[in-house]
């Protein structure tokens, strides 16, 4: 009986991971999330690492069973494609994946807000066309953005943007 509840909760676990990202398992997830009304999954995946030629990063947004948006549609030459912007000081921080797709502009982000009162920290994706629509993240999110910094353009148009500074 022990042995069976053991494996059940193995698979147990094994399905929500699963489930937790869109990415592959032979890649690496930069940042993952359920967001929206529907809880759709909202992805950053790419290669485990991002200094090979070959390397690539691709955001998912949709379900296990259906892909509604995947961009870049090819992989190569993608790292260029996305923008990063960081803003940190004391209790605050921010980390930002921004790209345009098809007149739409997309934002992933993080935000740690520990200055007023109770220290906050939210997570989702920003999408802006005639309007912007905030969506925040509801549950576990995986959050790597940082270890992107150096690999993808630094979004300069912002001065307080910590990763313009030397470069």
């Amino acid at each position: 009986m022990k042995r069976v509840l053991l494996i059940i909760t193995m698979l147990f676990a094994q399905t929500v991971a699963a489930g937790s990202s869109l990415c592959a398992d032979n890649e690496k997830t930069y940042f993952s999330c359920s967001a929206g009304p529907e809880r759709k999954l909202a992805s950053l995946c790419g290669s485990k690492s991002l200094q090979r030629p070959n390397s690539y990063l691709q955001y998912r947004f949709g379900t296990q069973k259906k892909l509604e948006l995947v961009f870049p549609d090819d992989k190569k030459n993608s790292l260029v494609k996305f923008d990063y912007y960081h803003y940190f000081r004391f209790q605050t921080d921010r980390t930002y994946i921004s790209f345009i797709n098809k007149g739409t502009s997309y934002t992933i982000f993080t935000d740690y807000d520990g200055e007023s009162g109770t220290p906050t920290q939210q997570s989702g994706v920003t999408v802006a066309k005639s309007k912007k629509v905030r969506f925040v993240c509801k549950g576990k999110v995986t959050n790597s953005l940082s270890s992107l910094e150096g690999a993808i353009p630094c979004d300069k148009s912002d001065p307080l943007n910590s990763c313009a500074v030397g470069l």
